[in-house]
């Protein structure tokens, strides 16, 4: 069994699914990965009160680790994979 959650931007671009596998059940550990890991792949959003949602996801049991100034933070799920997440204002739009 698999939760899918379809995450959109408002602009019609493609999308990214996060898939959360609930069964068969995972065995063995988890390896740690962290944003410095070289092999890692990360996903990076932006969003408004990084703190706030830091906060949040700590209080479900989740790691979440917040850079110096506040305007970051890491996140990493129960499979050991993570996104960081941007304060919305400190994002440079792209040029069009």
């Amino acid at each position: 069994m698999v939760d899918v959650i379809a995450l959109e931007p408002p602009q019609p671009t493609p999308h990214v699914e996060l898939l959360h596998y609930r069964s068969p059940p995972r065995s063995g550990t988890v390896p740690k990965i962290d944003p410095a890991d070289r092999a890692s792949t990360r996903y990076v959003f932006a969003a408004e009160g990084v703190a706030a949602l830091a906060r949040a996801v700590t209080a479900r049991g989740f790691r979440a680790t917040v850079s110096g100034d506040g305007r970051a933070c890491y996140v990493t799920g129960p499979d050991g994979h993570g996104c960081l997440i941007v304060e919305a204002s400190a994002v440079v739009p792209a040029e069009p």
